[in-house]
């Protein structure tokens, strides 16, 4: 149930209407859990401030400190907000000794250095991937160049014509007088 729920089940209780009080525009917890809220559009400095508690009625935050949950503490004073301390981030700062800087120096220098050793290592691999790709490709050519050379030599060379002897002795103009039973009779018995 939200502040505004547990302001209307008050009202209710009373027989009042929500027009009747303050619009509540602002929620937040503080770090006990407690639901506090303002009419306010946001929680500012003169700005009201209410404890919320469930089936009853809104009542002013009272007097002192009160941190959130997202580490703001407001102060109030008669249920108005009188300051507003923001989160501070503390940084870490540490102090080295001349030994943790030469350590840390050293480790840094030995990491640079393998680093630069395994890129190193890279480059002359894919240097000779490299070169390994272009005495392929330089092949590749001069098999092309040579194939084209064959290709050309016999597209311009004359055709050579091919005398087959048949020892058959039924010759063609005897088979075309011939039915298809005859032929294969006469080829089978090669006459």
């Amino acid at each position: 149930m939200n502040i505004k729920d547990s302001i209307n089940v008050v009202l209710k209780k009373y027989g009042l209407v929500a027009k009747d009080l303050v619009k509540l525009m602002v929620e937040a917890t503080l770090t006990d859990g407690t639901k506090v809220a303002s009419p306010a559009e946001e929680l500012a400095v003169g700005a009201e401030l209410f404890v919320i508690v469930e089936g009853e009625e809104p009542t002013p935050a009272p007097d002192g400190n009160h941190t959130l949950e997202d580490g703001r503490t407001v102060t109030t004073e008669g249920g108005v907000i009188t300051a507003i301390e923001e989160v501070v981030e503390q940084s870490a700062e540490r102090t080295f000794t001349r030994d943790e800087v030469k350590t840390i120096i050293d480790e840094v220098g030995n990491a640079y250095k393998d680093a630069v050793e395994k890129l190193n290592a890279q480059v002359a691999e894919l240097t000779q991937a490299n070169k390994d790709l272009k005495a392929s490709k330089e092949k590749q050519d001069d098999d092309m160049a040579e194939l084209k050379a064959k290709v050309e030599k016999l597209s311009t060379a004359k055709p050579q014509s091919v005398t087959v002897k048949s020892e058959n002795k039924v010759t063609s103009e005897l088979k075309q007088g011939m039915s298809t039973r005859e032929r294969a009779r006469a080829i089978i018995n090669n006459k």
